[in-house]
């Protein structure tokens, strides 16, 4: 990757270092060790030659561009953002905590399977299926008829129950364009004991598998939070799977910057909404490995030339995870893949679930650039 392209939207780059590393100025040994950590998840002692010799030259071609002004000397004790190497970041829970919310996810599994929901597994996606009326009544000659389906992908939390109304409003719309609706399911960013995570790319895998053999080439997508970075990296890998996407609260955009990983997994929390956060999510186990041992930035983060077709993207105004002005700002530049974005007024990040009027305008732009 160019480095040009990596630093878009970075004013310079000592700032930028200063922002991963607690407002330290990194002498050149330190930048490799900087680099080390956030290119190659590895302590510079554990990189091959090439590695090495590729990040000395990454150091000094920066210095050449002028970008960087470094000592050359060492020092001790310079601390950066390392996620994948440190030790995780967790809080203990007594077995209640997990019985309670299995109890909830059982709750959650009765109401949806009420609402015609049926549930499937294909060994690496847990998923919830409810056939469009245009599946039931033309089985044998689906395949040609069937109007695109829709899948939605939740984000961190308790899984499925928070979005229950929202999936709910979901069917309603989805049933009058008659068009199948997939629910994934992922128990270990939702407060659930499942020590195994799928790798993003065997989930986006699994996602055109389960599309594929329902007669499917392409879907639309509704992602929220951490399913935003599933739908990033479909994009990536499977394109032609996405027919519209809808990021909401996206965590996918411009993750070389510091700010989600910072303030999810470093900050101290200052008010309820943040100790709420804090507690049930960044420092929950499974969700603590799921992000600091199966999270690679570069795998992630969705650049402008990556973006589908039809692409629809929901802030919330006082974001306090993402960078909202600097990734605004970054769309604007690249409007031209971007068929909507849209601000949800004094929105907290995912507070959509508890506000029925914010639910409808993210189904509104979901469906008005679904194919």
């Amino acid at each position: 990757m160019h480095v040009n392209t990596l630093f878009t939207g970075v004013r310079t780059f000592v700032r930028f270092t200063q922002s991963w590393n607690f407002a330290c100025r990194l002498s050149r040994d330190e930048l490799v060790s900087f680099f080390a950590a956030g290119l190659c998840s590895k302590a510079v002692a554990a990189l091959s030659p090439e590695q090495k010799e590729n990040l000395n030259a990454l150091v000094n071609t920066l210095r050449e561009k002028g970008l960087i002004v470094a000592p050359e000397s060492d020092r001790e004790g310079v601390r950066y953002m390392a996620h994948i190497m440190e030790p995780l970041r967790v809080i203990h829970r007594p077995l209640i905590t997990y019985i309670w919310s299995h109890y909830v996810a059982l709750l959650t599994k009765v109401i949806i399977t009420m609402a015609g929901f049926q549930y499937r597994n294909n060994g690496a996606l847990n998923y919830w299926y409810r056939p469009g009326k245009a599946t039931m009544d033309n089985r044998e000659a689906a395949e040609e008829n069937k109007p695109v389906p829709f899948v939605f992908l939740h984000g961190l939390g308790m899984g499925l129950a928070p979005y229950l109304h929202f999936i709910l409003q979901l069917v309603t719309h989805v049933t009058s364009r008659r068009s199948d609706l997939y629910v994934l399911e992922m128990p270990y960013v939702a407060l659930r004991l499942a020590a195994e995570v799928p790798s993003m790319d065997t989930k986006a895998a699994a996602i055109q598998t389960v599309l594929k053999r329902d007669g499917y080439e392409s879907a639309n997508f509704i992602g929220h939070n951490f399913g935003t970075l599933v739908l990033a990296r479909l994009c990536k890998m499977h394109p032609e799977v996405v027919a519209s996407g809808t990021f909401v609260d996206p965590i996918c955009f411009l993750l070389f910057l510091p700010d989600v990983l910072k303030n999810f997994i470093y900050t101290s929390p200052k008010c309820a909404r943040d100790w709420t956060r804090y507690l049930l999510c960044s420092r929950e186990l499974y969700t603590q490995h799921t992000l600091c041992r199966n999270f690679w930035w570069y795998q992630l983060t969705l650049f402008a030339y990556e973006f589908p077709p039809n692409i629809n993207v929901l802030f919330s105004d006082n974001d306090n995870i993402i960078p909202v002005a600097a990734i605004k700002e970054y769309l604007r530049e690249n409007q031209a893949s971007v068929k909507h974005v849209e601000v949800l007024q004094a929105a907290d990040h995912g507070q959509f679930i508890a506000n029925f009027a914010w639910q409808a305008a993210i189904l509104e732009q979901a469906l008005s650039e679904a194919a």
